[in-house]
């Protein structure tokens, strides 16, 4: 199977896409899950404030415009479907300098871009991205794992907790976030930021078990 936000292949009965977040097929929010506030995950973490989008003013596109965008956005995706990430990078942009203000085109510019490790231009694909749409959480957790891939963890903590500001309830946005917190070594921080992804979500295994090892390494600190 595939994932519908970014198309790439997923084992049978993924939860999540690995390449970009999305939840497959279920709804991991909670209602009884209790978010960690900023403050108290964040304790001992340098601080560091997420790129806020300017704001995007829409420009006219013409109908033909935009379905010469939409081939080529057909296009790249066929080209992702077969990992040619530097073909689909490159229709994509194209679709974006069609239809500029499509905000999925600049979104998957950057997946393509992540993938061949650009991560500069990635990070500057997801931000037109959140131009354009900011309030897709995507356009942010994609950021920050890019943002991590750089090592500048700071900057990722920043865009999960941009995130998790418009949905507190994705409990992979913790998950994420206290892998984070366990690169930066804030073991009692990453435990915190598990704890709140468990809690919405008991019965997955990955949460618990990094719970686990965090909770076990800030004890030793």
């Amino acid at each position: 199977m595939f994932c519908e936000e970014c198309g790439t292949e997923l084992e049978s009965g993924a939860a999540f896409c690995d390449a970009c977040g999305a939840a497959i097929g279920i709804n991991t929010a909670s209602e009884t899950a209790t978010p960690t506030t900023t403050a108290t995950a964040t304790a001992a973490t340098p601080a560091k404030t997420a790129v806020t989008p300017d704001a995007y003013t829409k420009v006219k596109v013409t109908k033909e415009a935009r379905e010469q965008a939409k081939k080529l956005a057909d296009s790249g995706f066929e080209h992702w479907r077969v990992h040619d990430y530097k073909a689909a990078a490159a229709d994509y942009a194209k679709a974006a300098e069609l239809d500029p203000n499509n905000h999925d085109y600049f979104y998957r510019v950057g997946l393509s871009l992540e993938q061949l490790r650009d991560y500069d231009k990635a990070i500057d694909a997801f931000t037109e991205a959140s131009r354009r749409k900011p309030a897709d959480t995507s356009n942010y957790t994609c950021r920050a794992r890019v943002w991590a891939a750089k090592g500048d963890y700071a900057a990722a903590l920043a865009d999960y907790d941009a995130a998790i500001g418009l949905d507190p309830y994705m409990t992979f946005f913790y998950y994420e976030r206290g892998n984070v917190l366990m690169a930066m070594k804030n073991f009692k921080a990453a435990y915190e930021s598990y704890s709140t992804a468990y809690r919405g979500d008991t019965r997955n295994k990955a949460y618990k078990e990094k719970m686990e090892e965090a909770k076990a390494k800030s004890s030793e600190q």
